[in-house]
């Protein structure tokens, strides 16, 4: 797990200072580190990267829709995943058909492979 967290940390240190260059990275990086806590049952800590991720994609999404769509739903498609496992149902619907609405054209919010 270390390897993931310092890659994370790195990372944020670099999107500080050059967000245009390295904020997708991170996200990606957070994605990362959220399914390898999550496969650790660590689901508590893999929420909190995932809604990192999502938060960063969103961001991303606003100002170049086309290039980071896929992205955000992606990532909302593994925020929806990791709040299943944790019970909050409700929220993980929500996660979900907001996926579908970000990538419903691309067909591609389906679930993670690590679920």
């Amino acid at each position: 797990m270390g390897a993931f967290e310092e890659a994370v940390m790195i990372c944020r240190r670099l999107a500080e200072m050059e967000p245009s260059r390295y904020l997708s990275d991170l996200a990606q990086f957070l994605k990362r580190l959220g399914v390898s806590l999550a496969e650790l049952g660590r689901r508590e800590e893999a929420l909190g990267a995932f809604e990192e991720a999502v938060m960063i994609c969103r961001r991303l999404a606003e100002r170049e829709p086309s290039r980071y769509r896929a992205d955000l739903a992606d990532s909302l498609n593994s925020l929806g995943v990791i709040l299943t496992k944790l019970g909050r149902h409700q929220e993980a619907l929500e996660a979900n058909e907001e996926a579908v609405r970000f990538d419903g054209d691309e067909g591609r919010a389906s679930s993670p492979s690590w679920c």
